[in-house]
């Protein structure tokens, strides 16, 4: 499974830190933001560990539609000074929440455990919970105890949410009820595409989850380098693109370019979006690209296009070697090159 690689904040580490030796408290919120783990806020402890965490989802104002991290202590009571706490990462991840922010938390737990110090949670398996129902102490219990189910691992978290979305894709009868909905002029440039009033589209995921034109453009014009078509060349983004073929006709190819240096939470959020992009494509808007392409170099477009457009002659020439039955050995001649031998006889 893919990891986010998240950063965790010096407010966060440290609030953690010096959280060993305030005894009193009892759990620190966190939250993604930009390419970090940051702090939100803190709760001490309470009556008994029991009321602190059923009472978690008020204290820590724990929405329905936006996920967090709650670093928990485990401690039954304030431990006398030099005493070594017990925490349990809570990873809450609502069933409303965005795909791409559920992918996110769900891959960043064992780095944030692994940066804030993993023996601090090594007593108690994390604890991941879905609604509200799941926010009471009684479940915490049961999963400890066998008597309900156990949270669920990173890949089982991974596969469960991945199984969803295609679930949801593969359900719909329209853009609307897709996990991302496609911009008014998005649409149009696509009708365009199919249409062969344009021959390239460039589409960058906007604002709630929805999919818009990068830029007005919507022909190659004449760009000599595909690269030169581009609104920008650091962030990923899908292109549609129509080139003539030698022998006649056009060949539609789907292509996600996806620098290197974007940002991870970028990479993750079009990686979510590519497999819905393409449904829609292939649906709704009956596009059926000849090929689809992953390319990570901005410097490759081009060639990589013209390599499925028109393949070079060489490589035409090699395949045709490869399939030709090769020529066995021919026959020596026995009088190029020398006399014909006399046989040899007692009187000669």
């Amino acid at each position: 499974m893919a990891r986010a690689y998240l950063a965790v904040d010096v407010e966060l580490a440290s609030a953690f830190l010096a959280a060993q030796e305030d005894k009193g408290l009892r759990w620190l919120k966190a939250k993604v933001e930009g390419e970090a783990v940051r702090l939100v806020s803190s709760g001490r402890m309470g009556a008994s560990i029991g009321a602190d965490f059923d009472a978690l989802q008020a204290d820590a104002s724990l929405a329905i539609d936006e996920p967090a991290f709650v670093l928990f202590s485990r401690d039954a009571e304030a431990l006398a000074a030099g005493a070594a706490r017990s925490w349990q990462l809570v990873c809450w991840v609502p069933d409303s929440a965005a795909p791409r922010l559920k992918m996110i938390y769900s891959s960043s737990r064992e780095d944030l455990k692994g940066s804030l110090g993993g023996g601090f949670f090594s007593s108690f398996k994390d604890y991941c919970a879905n609604d509200g129902g799941d926010m009471a102490w009684s479940h915490v219990a049961g999963a400890e105890a066998g008597g309900a189910p156990a949270p669920l691992t990173d890949k089982e978290l991974f596969l469960k949410e991945e199984q969803k979305l295609e679930k949801d894709t593969r359900s719909s009868v329209g853009m609307a009820s897709v996990p991302f909905r496609l911009a008014d002029d998005l649409e149009a440039a696509l009708r365009a595409f199919v249409a062969g009033e344009a021959d390239f589209v460039e589409a960058v995921v906007g604002d709630c989850e929805t999919l818009k034109l990068a830029a007005p453009h919507q022909t190659l014009g004449g760009a000599g380098d595909l690269k030169d078509a581009l609104s920008a060349l650091d962030a990923p983004r899908f292109l549609l693109v129509a080139k003539p073929k030698p022998g006649g006709g056009a060949a539609k190819l789907f292509v996600y370019y996806c620098p290197e240096s974007a940002p991870v939470k970028a990479k993750m959020t079009y990686s979510t979006a590519k497999a819905t992009f393409a449904d829609i494509l292939a649906g709704p808007l009956g596009v059926d690209p000849e090929k689809t392409l992953e390319v990570r170099d901005a410097g490759d477009l081009q060639a990589d296009v013209d390599a499925v457009v028109a393949p070079p002659a060489d490589d035409r020439a090699i395949k045709h070697a490869a399939n030709s039955k090769p020529k066995g050995p021919g026959r020596r001649s026995t009088t190029r090159g020398s006399a014909k031998l006399k046989k040899w006889t007692p009187e000669g």
